[in-house]
């Protein structure tokens, strides 16, 4: 069921409304994320098996930032645009 879309001023104003939306509802309201809630809160990372070094966890950031950093957003998409 989709809500309209609504304006919240802070936290204490999104719980109210989200409150006021589940008068009524008994079922599950947060989504864990995991599908047994048997399961600790455990980060991916951390789940079994050896834990990378850390020097790889800060070059894989790097290689997958590149092309963040690398995009220039005025520019066209394609070439074919601006030729």
């Amino acid at each position: 069921m989709r809500y309209p879309d609504e304006q919240v001023a802070s936290v204490g104003n999104l719980v109210d409304r989200l409150r006021q939306h589940l008068e009524g509802y008994d079922g599950p309201v947060w989504f864990r994320g995991q599908s047994k809630s048997e399961w600790p809160l455990v980060p991916k990372l951390l789940r079994g098996g050896p834990n990378p070094a850390e020097i790889f966890l800060i070059n894989k950031f790097k290689q997958n930032a590149t092309l963040l950093l690398m995009q220039h957003w005025s520019a066209p998409q394609k070439l074919d645009r601006i030729c």
